[in-house]
């Protein structure tokens, strides 16, 4: 692909979503407790920035970063064999979410679970990476959300 053909794809990309970035900005703007622009004509009413938005936000990010994380591997009717392996591979997820986490704290951040419930309730939306590769010291897991 070239690099014109990207450009051209990305700009075709923000403006499809603009409507939603605008939505995600002003979901922000009320978590903040942003004031309120009140209309000229309403000059004579009393007006308050309520908190409920916030600590509707609050709750829910709570809610799903101290939820349980488990990582499974469906294994229906599989045999001894495939069962094992199922569930080691679930273990080697479990670990790599557990390292995940250390090396996310090493950096001053939350874990990978508090961090994509901050980004998805906050922001709207969640995105990252996820690498696994070899280092000298051993194998490394790098799952980091970003905010879009």
């Amino acid at each position: 692909m070239e690099p014109s053909q990207i450009i051209k794809w990305a700009k075709e990309q923000e403006a499809a979503n603009s409507a939603l970035y605008e939505r995600m900005d002003g979901d922000f703007e009320s978590w903040r407790l942003k004031q309120f622009k009140w209309p000229s004509e309403l000059a004579d009413f009393q007006k308050y920035t309520s908190n409920q938005p916030r600590v509707f936000m609050d709750k829910a990010v709570s809610l799903l970063a101290r939820g349980e994380l488990r990582p499974r591997v469906l294994q229906g009717r599989a045999n001894k064999n495939l069962r094992t392996v199922n569930n080691k591979a679930e273990r080697f997820a479990i670990g790599g979410l557990r390292a995940n986490d250390v090396r996310l704290r090493k950096r001053r951040e939350g874990r990978l679970q508090s961090l994509l419930a901050w980004y998805t309730c906050a922001r709207g939306a969640a995105v990252g990476r996820a690498v696994l590769y070899k280092t000298e010291t051993g194998t490394e897991f790098d799952a980091t959300p970003f905010d879009w």
